[in-house]
């Protein structure tokens, strides 16, 4: 797991740990943990997540490590948390991570998803 801190336009709302859902398309996931400031946004992410608005892109979010290493997002950073339906806790996928430094195996590899995807085992 990597614990993440997740921002939208620099200001930190929620909290992830993260693993890595889809290790060849450089996906990973977690239960998001909303702070305060998430619900002042989470009617725009509702609207996203029933697609009565567009993009996240407008919530500029971003994940970064404690260390404060920001996390690369070529698919960029999803919120599924649909208030009118009762689908668990919300969850952020963190997509097409791509690190110039190739962090992903990094962060990941201990993972046993990572570790089935690439060794082919299940």
């Amino acid at each position: 797991m990597l614990p993440v801190r997740i921002f939208s336009n620099d200001r930190l709302i929620g909290h992830a740990d993260l693993f890595a859902s889809d290790p060849g398309m450089g996906v990973a996931s977690g239960e998001f943990r909303p702070t305060e400031a998430y619900f002042e946004i989470r009617s725009a992410v509702d609207a996203i997540c029933n697609g009565l608005s567009s993009g996240y892109e407008s919530l500029g979010l971003r994940a970064e490590t404690e260390q404060g290493v920001r996390l690369e997002a070529a698919g960029g950073i999803v919120i599924l948390d649909a208030i009118e339906f009762d689908i668990g806790p919300p969850q952020v996928d963190v997509c097409g991570i791509s690190n110039a430094n190739y962090r992903y195996g990094e962060w990941f590899g201990d993972d046993p998803f990572y570790k089935s995807y690439f060794s082919g085992e299940p």
